[in-house]
């Protein structure tokens, strides 16, 4: 009982020892030396005080201060190392974004690139604005789009390289590029009302979200440490984590891959091209990124949006870098894929006015109208008979004004236009997406046909194509004022019963499936049956008379 008792007791102060000299340490600056180093130069230039070079030589068994070897590692205690404050710069801004200085409370003011901020200083960006902060280790932060963040901690210690960065962000998101860390005085943390994180040396993403009080996180390279509600749990490369506010943080969880994107043109030459990628399953949405820079330090378009497809916005000519990351059900945002875009779409082409998208016209040709496009001078037309222009039939370069009639483009069939502008030193732009228009012909006249017995009879006209269907009129006069039947029919033929007495009127017209209405045929008239009802009254009449 007494031999336990001893080794647990020895095994306690034991491990009390071991974690008391990694806490001390943690709290040493450990510095390498260089050529010429003297222990006095190096506590003028690095500590608070010039007289603490002799401490150092005990501590380090120095034999000679005024002559270190090079590449010998000194133990300096962080405490004895100078601090002061150092500032962060802004290295990109887009959109509209405000500071609010620390000592001037209530004055907010436009940020520029170059600008320094300070400590206490914060910053709020505006809808589709973002801004991109450099710190004294060459740190960089980028804050997304509404968002509100505080500098509360921005100091270094002296020229050593250990900078110590304490971010609040209250509201929205941020994306970090972390460098490693220098020394034991070297600290990146960034704050929120439900979460701390803390880094050295890696990419992370966090997003604080006031209404829902949660703190998300997702880590692109490295790992990083989140504490809430007295526990930590460290977060590695390709994995997230989510903290409510008053709860501990979840399990680290696996982020949704890179969705993998369509392929894309070599340039792109065409207004709102239909981007798009391949679904992942267990995404909720998905978050698009546009960039002029490949780094993303500004992001000049951001959307999140529920497909798989997305059209390209009015992006300007040359390069630009394109992201996607899926969403999933904790709104934790996955891994990155990103594409380069070249964009070629100037000049730009006009706008097809008329004909409009699918518009039939009747064995004529087409009065082609556009839209004057700014920067042309002429426009180069294709017309095809397939959407693709595989089979292009009609071509006409330097096309001056914002019309054309083509009255020769008669034939009865599909077309498809489109136009692209040329500028007055000779550059085409790309084509306008196409517009489709048909010509059909004008349905013919029916020639009609009557065959009768002393029952019924048939009248029938040549038919027409399988969608026409057929409008008949019967009526009692030649104008049809006083109509006997009217009704639209499917087969080309209509029989009718034999009347006594009654001279009756008939007329037909095709109708299109557009309800585009041909001729009416000719006029046909339809004699009544003789009545020879009084033949039934005077032969018996007679036979009596001749009986008598």
């Amino acid at each position: 009982m007494g031999i336990c008792h001893f080794v647990y007791k020895g095994l306690f102060y034991f491990g009390l020892v071991i974690f008391s000299l990694q806490t001390a340490f943690a709290q040493e600056w450990i510095y390498t030396t260089s050529k010429g180093d003297t222990l006095w130069d190096f506590s003028k230039k690095y500590l608070y005080h010039v007289t603490y070079w002799p401490k150092i030589k005990k501590i380090n068994n120095v034999s000679n201060p005024r002559r270190l070897q090079p590449n010998r590692q000194l133990r300096i205690p962080l405490e004895w190392v100078k601090v002061n404050p150092v500032a962060a710069k802004v290295i990109t801004v887009y959109g509209q974004v405000r500071l609010q200085r620390h000592e001037h409370k209530g004055n907010k003011e436009d940020i520029q690139p170059g600008l320094l901020l300070h400590l206490g200083d914060s910053i709020q960006t505006a809808a589709d604005s973002n801004i991109s902060i450099e710190f004294a280790d060459a740190s960089v932060i980028t804050v997304h789009e509404n968002s509100q963040a505080v500098f509360d901690h921005l100091t270094a210690y002296g020229d050593s390289g250990m900078v110590d960065s304490r971010i609040r962000l209250n509201q929205g998101r941020i994306e970090t590029r972390v460098r490693p860390a220098i020394g034991a005085g070297s600290r990146f943390e960034i704050h929120t009302p439900s979460a701390i994180s803390a880094v050295r040396g890696t990419e992370y993403r966090l997003t604080s979200d006031s209404q829902k009080q949660t703190t998300n996180m997702e880590v692109l390279k490295g790992k990083v440490s989140i504490a809430a509600d007295k526990k930590t749990i460290v977060v590695p490369q390709g994995f997230g984590s989510q903290v409510a506010k008053g709860a501990a943080p979840i399990p680290a969880r696996e982020l949704l891959k890179a969705p993998t994107l369509k392929e894309l043109p070599n340039r792109i030459r065409q207004l709102n091209y239909p981007f798009s990628w391949q679904s992942i399953e267990a995404a909720k949405q998905y978050r698009v990124e546009i960039s002029a820079r490949e780094d993303f330090n500004i992001v000049s378009w951001n959307r999140v949006l529920e497909g798989s497809q997305i059209n390209l916005p009015d992006l300007s000519e040359g390069e630009h870098f394109i992201r996607v990351r899926a969403i999933d059900e904790l709104e934790l945002e996955g891994l990155n894929q990103t594409a380069k875009l070249l964009i070629d779409v100037r000049p730009q082409p006009p706008i097809l006015l008329q004909p409009q998208q699918e518009q039939v016209l009747r064995d004529v040709g087409p009065e082609l109208r556009w839209s004057e496009s700014f920067d042309a001078k002429s426009y180069n037309l294709q017309i095809s008979r397939d959407e693709n222009f595989s089979n292009i039939i009609h071509e006409q370069d330097g096309i001056e004004g914002s019309s054309l009639e083509l009255s020769q483009l008669n034939t009865p069939q599909e077309y498809y236009w489109r136009l692209a502008s040329v500028t007055a030193d000779g550059e085409q732009g790309p084509f306008s997406l196409p517009k489709k228009y048909i010509v059909k012909a004008i349905p013919a006249q029916p020639s009609t046909v009557f065959s009768a017995d002393s029952e019924q009879i048939t009248l029938s006209w040549q038919a027409g194509a399988d969608e026409q269907t057929y409008e008949i009129q019967l009526a009692e006069d030649p104008d049809f004022k006083n109509l006997l039947s009217h009704e639209v029919i499917q087969k080309p033929e209509l029989v009718i019963p034999q009347e006594y007495l009654l001279v009756r009127y008939f007329r037909v017209r095709l109708l299109e499936a557009d309800g585009y209405t041909g001729a009416w045929s000719t006029i046909q008239k339809i004699d009544p049956l003789p009545d020879n009802s009084w033949l039934y009254i005077f032969i018996p009449s007679a036979l009596l008379i001749l009986l008598l």
